[in-house]
């Protein structure tokens, strides 16, 4: 037999060289951060108009790269465990808009096995008084009074326009003006007890009363 018919029925191998590598083909997340607002710690006025703050949330990936999981993580805050209710702000998608008069609760987040790198945290502003503008206190005449409130940072006169309710006793009526600033007032008799209620119909609901003699 020849020579070249044994290779022509030889099977053929085609062998390559190389390096296997343990890089994923899908890059995986190795954090995620909660993004703060600038400009320092986060704090919130419970009677502001647009009293409302939004976080963001970024996933880190292991190959560089970071993407905006905001609306894909599970926000957490702190719960009342007797209520159920959180304790100090309603929390949606890194929104958070306080609920309550005054406080501190941290946010936290997670997606899957992992949790936030670290927390971010909110001060609500507590709502210590309500003062009112040049109240004259005669009978029968209608009055407009501006309101102002003071808060536990030491602010005085700072406007409420948000989350207030105003009511009155059997010797006065009063109504919230259309500038949310203002009422207007008519005093029948006096005393009478005007009544601002802070987030009223809610479990932290709170009164502040006012005399006038």
């Amino acid at each position: 037999m020849k020579l070249r018919n044994l290779i022509t029925f030889m099977p053929l191998f085609i062998l390559g060289c190389g390096e296997n590598t343990t890089t994923p083909i899908i890059p995986e997340i190795s954090k995620i951060v909660i993004d703060q607002a600038a400009g320092g710690p986060m704090a919130l006025y419970p009677t502001d108009l647009n009293n409302t703050i939004s976080l963001t949330a970024s996933a880190h990936y292991d190959d560089g790269t970071t993407q905006e999981v905001t609306n894909n993580v599970l926000w957490m805050t702190d719960l009342n465990a007797t209520t159920g209710y959180n304790s100090l702000v309603t929390l949606a998608y890194g929104s958070l808009t306080p609920i309550k008069n005054g406080g501190d609760a941290d946010i936290a987040l997670s997606y899957k096995t992992l949790q936030v790198e670290s927390n971010a945290s909110i001060h609500v502003h507590k709502l210590l008084s309500i003062n009112y503008e040049n109240v004259t206190v005669t009978t029968g005449a209608l009055q407009n009074i501006k309101f102002f409130g003071t808060f536990d940072n030491n602010e005085t006169n700072r406007t409420l326009p948000r989350n207030i309710t105003f009511y009155a006793d059997a010797n006065a009526t009063v109504s919230l003006a259309d500038d949310n600033v203002s009422i207007d007032i008519n005093i029948t008799s006096l005393p009478t007890t005007i009544t601002a209620t802070l987030f009223d119909g809610s479990v932290y609901a709170q009164d502040f009363n006012k005399t006038f003699q």
